[in-house]
């Protein structure tokens, strides 16, 4: 019977869940039987030496009990509020109190029942072991009840010469029974709290894991929905730069120029109303999707292997407003407003030019969305050193001379400067990275 187990002396031993617990309850609670014990045999002790002439009849004032009392209380008090860190020294230093309390309430009983001819005196002194033993709630009640038997033997004879009434020793062996019953209650309480605390906190343990391996799945989810996104937009940018005939490293070029760009203006806290950790992020995200729109554009156009006509210059033109269009259908239940509105952007004015005579909208200067001027830069520079059907690549000191010529009529002076500063930064990275330009 689960009922049954309160009865092994194994259930009262420290359980590792709770030494802590176990530990710290009885700090408070030897403390405060000491320092109770201490505070009334001084204050006896000084009423002795005051006046000397009082005698109790209980023998409350035996001197060698009363000096021991106190120097066993107070020794009782500073073990229990020694400060202790580590657990496990913590944890022996409780249950050795638990034992001396033991100790320190049978030694004075013993000092009453042997030396003292006041047995009440010493009977007090069991009962007060007796109510401190309720609030001792980890000690073995089967111990406990072998101590008050021994005790019941030792003083019913005593009790009834001082009483002299078989009713009163009657109400003191009740007393001295009931009090058992309180302490095994007591501990029994206590004990199924534990069960109950236990294993509701395993329960709780169980749910956060459960929860983390919840949490974790749908952050991976999360993480492969994002990626599987990225992967879409660079296909599909991938798709319109074969269509277009153009190097296999222009998205990979452009987006890295336009992150150095948008990362450098973050670090000088420069357009702080607009660039942010996140701005910067979205800007490289969707400088790919920044031709997106030449896939509406007709083959002959787009394929031209020669400069194109006015006629068809025009017909070119369209791809920054397609671009723009395309990306709002594709993306509008996919992707948030930030993203959607950053990449439409660059696909629709990243052909503006500073000086306000670029296309389609002829915009000029701040004006023109920060994100479309960082893209200027890189799309211009990064067709300056490829090769086309139509052209030759530029050395790299002339595509960044030309660039730097554009500041403040093709491109945004403050981006041109930043954009040179990083000119053998952007030399290493080409001959490493991007072998066909």
């Amino acid at each position: 019977m689960t009922f049954m187990k309160y009865f092994k002396y194994g259930t009262y031993l420290y359980d590792d869940d709770h030494d802590k617990q176990f530990a710290e309850s009885d700090a408070k609670i030897t403390a405060v039987i000491c320092g109770f014990l201490t505070f009334v045999m001084s204050g006896l002790l000084v009423l002795v030496f005051i006046k000397p002439d009082v005698r109790y009849d209980s023998g409350m004032d035996n001197l060698p009990k009363l000096v021991i009392s106190v120097i066993l209380g107070a020794l009782g008090l500073m073990l229990s509020i020694i400060p202790i860190k580590e657990l496990s020294a913590q944890t022996k230093l409780r249950k050795f109190m638990r034992y001396y309390l033991s100790f320190l309430f049978l030694i004075l009983s013993g000092f009453e029942f042997v030396m003292s001819n006041a047995k009440a005196d010493g009977i007090f002194i069991y009962f007060m072991y007796c109510m401190s033993a309720i609030v001792l709630l980890h000690m073995h009640p089967l111990v406990y009840a072998a101590q008050t038997f021994i005790v019941l033997l030792l003083t019913t004879n005593a009790v009834y010469q001082y009483f002299k009434s078989l009713g009163t020793t009657f109400s003191y062996v009740c007393l001295l029974l009931g009090t058992v019953i309180l302490v095994f209650y007591s501990n029994y309480n206590v004990h199924k709290k534990l069960e109950i605390t236990a294993i509701a906190e395993q329960k709780k343990r169980l749910l956060e894991q459960e929860l983390e391996i919840k949490r974790t799945e749908i952050f991976d989810s999360i993480q492969k929905q994002v990626l599987m996104q990225e992967n879409i937009i660079v296909a599909i940018a991938d798709l319109v730069e074969n269509r277009d005939m153009d190097t296999g490293t222009h998205i990979k070029a452009t987006s890295f120029y336009a992150k150095l760009i948008a990362d450098d203006i973050l670090s000088r806290n420069l357009y702080s109303d607009i660039m942010t950790p996140k701005f910067a992020y979205l800007v490289e995200k969707a400088a790919p999707m920044h031709d997106l729109g030449k896939i509406a554009i007709p083959d002959d156009i787009l394929k031209a292997p020669r400069r194109l006509t006015d006629d068809e210059f025009e017909v070119m033109k369209q791809h920054t407003v397609e671009g723009h269009k395309i990306i709002h259908h594709i993306y509008e239940n996919i992707e948030t407003p930030e993203y959607i509105e950053c990449a439409a952007n660059i696909a629709k004015y990243h052909h503006e030019r500073w000086d306000g005579k670029g296309y389609p909208e002829g915009l000029s200067g701040a004006n023109i969305p920060l994100e479309a001027r960082i893209m200027a830069v890189a799309d211009v520079f990064d067709a300056l050193v490829s090769r086309r059907c139509y052209k030759d690549a530029y050395p790299l000191s002339e595509a960044f001379a030309e660039i730097e010529r554009g500041a403040g009529t093709q491109f945004d002076p403050v981006l041109v400067n930043i954009f040179i500063g990083y000119k053998d930064k952007i030399k290493t990275v080409i001959l490493d990275e991007f072998e066909d330009v």
